[in-house]
């Protein structure tokens, strides 16, 4: 919706778990182990690589900057 057309199907997908924290043999099910968002909001889940923020924790973020 921000970017309109110039951004339609421009989207990255997110591990909800970490790779790094997962063994070389685990199998990962994109429905309930991935999901969708923009190049922008992936970085910013990724800004701390010791601490990656969960999408709620993004969106909590958001919702607080857009209130001011």
């Amino acid at each position: 919706k921000v970017y309109g057309n110039h951004g339609a199907g421009f989207i990255e997908v997110h591990h909800l778990k970490p790779v790094s924290s997962l063994s070389e043999s685990t199998a990962v099910c994109p429905i309930n182990d991935m999901t969708v968002v923009c190049s922008n909001c992936h970085r910013m889940l990724h800004r701390n690589k010791d601490c990656v923020l969960a999408v709620d924790e993004l969106k909590m973020m958001i919702n607080q900057r857009a209130k001011y």
